[in-house]
């Protein structure tokens, strides 16, 4: 089996307050069956966010704090497809923005680690948590937001050679609200250590350690010898024994 695959993603931002903040994916190559992950972050304390459709996406870490100045949250879905623009929400007017990853080469029943975690505080270095991945071969997504602008600050991330090369997205909403995430890939179960971005200035930040499944091995994969099916081996000059076993057509 092999990681999942961060494939592309997108970003909407709302600069002055508001309600919602819409993201246009129509511009996403998301084919039914993708992951697509969700990450809204908004200026203010302790909001209640919303995910696009309630029905269909599922939270991981919502309404995470630093208990003065900002509130981030995530969330997964499942890809219909049909996807265009869509809206988060916050319950009150703020600055905010959200991304929205598509991800492959996931577990399509249970993509996102259960053991996935959260942290939030007030300095220049926001810290992506340790968490104990479950499963080999899960993609790790650091992610974090933080009030002001200066969380919008280039490659700062304190790991660029312990497992990959992280995709960055930095952003911020000119004065309010900023954030970036990258990936991490681990092909072993077990501990993983902490991530650390280095802001322009101290702020106030909330951030994730997500870790996304690869597939279930499933049947399919599980009744090979040495990589080739139990079918094949069940024939003679790649004829099934079954159809050998035969009289005039008959089975004997």
């Amino acid at each position: 089996m092999a990681i999942p695959v961060l494939q592309e993603y997108a970003v909407g931002q709302v600069s002055a307050p508001g309600l919602t903040c819409d993201v246009d994916v129509s511009g996403l190559t998301i084919s039914a069956g993708d992951l697509l992950i969700g990450i809204l972050v908004t200026d203010g304390t302790t909001e209640t966010h919303t995910s696009p459709d309630s029905d269909s996406w599922t939270a991981i870490q919502k309404d995470i704090t630093d208990g003065t100045n900002m509130t981030a949250s995530t969330w997964w879905k499942t890809a219909s497809g049909s996807e265009g623009t869509l809206t988060f929400g916050c319950g009150s007017s703020e600055e905010m923005i959200a991304w929205v990853l598509r991800i492959t080469g996931h577990n399509s029943s249970a993509p996102v680690d259960s053991n996935s975690a959260s942290s939030s505080g007030d300095d220049q270095t926001p810290v992506c948590p340790t968490m104990t991945t479950q499963y080999n071969n899960e993609l790790l997504l650091r992610i974090f937001g933080a009030d002001d602008a200066d969380g919008d600050n280039g490659d700062q991330w304190s790991d660029t050679a312990r497992t990959t090369t992280h995709i960055i997205s930095d952003q911020n909403t000119d004065t309010d609200v900023s954030g970036a995430f990258g990936t991490q890939e681990m092909a072993s179960a077990g501990s993983v250590s902490t991530e650390t971005y280095t802001m322009a200035a101290v702020e106030e930040w909330a951030s994730f350690t997500i870790g996304i499944r690869e597939p279930s091995a499933g049947w399919a994969n599980i009744a090979k010898v040495s990589g080739v099916a139990v079918a094949d081996f069940a024939k003679v000059n790649n004829v099934a024994v079954a159809s050998i076993a035969k009289v005039n057509g008959v089975a004997v």
